[in-house]
């Protein structure tokens, strides 16, 4: 059984490594983040003031949109905007057959991951949750019983047992994944397999005080494309239009109260 400060260590580095991987990616979006609340928060208190809600949402939005300018502005550097569309692509196939293998949604943090393992006491996605919570003696377990069906699918228990490594402070030998990745028979699940060697990858450079969004740029020029919905162009345009309909809502009901 692995100790309590080993695992704890491994989560750890965990959360360095993950925190490196996404760094680059969350500074995008933050601004756009911070710009649709204030937005919506202008546009509210401008309703409350003036009863307009056209005025109040047009200066809700301009405000957003000064906000999504400054913070996509980054995406001009083509190894940033591939290194999004990677991990954004990525993510999605991820959740996605999550939830397909699962039927949960990903647990995220510490507690969460621990009702997991409590809920889910074998299956699918088992070892990968043990290795995120530092629990390295029960994911070799876990990882020795998956009896994979497909090349695929054995492809990601590599996968698995390099991340693992990594965590536990070892350098990962990823050779034998980079020559067999190509070989993959089905092709959208040869894309995910490289891209999850992509995330492996950037967090060995990571752990050797290296830069990620390098790696993955190369990742994403290796597998061609992604999916349309992931591209540059559409995720900003699909958050914007969110960060619209929750502006121009607060606009129409501040302008709606009436004291």
């Amino acid at each position: 059984m692995t100790s309590n400060s080993s695992a704890s260590a491994v989560r750890a580095r965990g959360a360095r490594l993950g925190a490196g991987l996404y760094g680059p990616i969350n500074r995008v979006y933050r601004p756009s983040a911070i710009g649709a609340v204030v937005g919506a928060t202008v546009a509210l208190v401008l309703g409350l003031a003036v009863h307009d809600p056209l005025r109040a949402g047009l200066t809700g939005l301009a405000i957003a949109l000064v906000a999504f300018v400054a913070g996509w502005w980054p995406m001009a550097d083509p190894d940033l905007r591939a290194a999004l569309e990677l991990v954004s692509d990525h993510d999605c196939h991820e959740r996605a057959e999550w939830k397909r293998e699962t039927g949960t949604s990903v647990p995220i943090g510490v507690g969460a991951m621990r009702r997991w393992l409590v809920a889910h006491p074998s299956g699918p996605g088992r070892a990968s949750v043990l290795i995120r919570m530092g629990q390295l003696d029960e994911a070799d377990r876990a990882i020795d019983a998956i009896e994979p069906s497909t090349p695929e699918e054995a492809f990601g228990v590599d996968i698995l047992r390099q991340t693992r490594i990594l965590l536990a402070g070892g350098t990962p030998d990823s050779s034998v994944l980079h020559a067999s990745w190509r070989a993959l028979p089905d092709s959208r699940e040869r894309r995910h397999r490289r891209e999850c060697l992509a995330l492996l990858d950037a967090q060995i450079a990571l752990a050797g005080g290296g830069a990620p969004v390098p790696v993955l740029a190369l990742a994403r020029r290796d597998i061609g494309d992604v999916h349309p919905s992931m591209r540059a162009p559409r995720l900003v345009g699909r958050l914007f239009l969110i960060a619209a309909g929750v502006i121009l809502a607060a606009a129409v009901l501040g302008s709606a109260v009436l004291f």
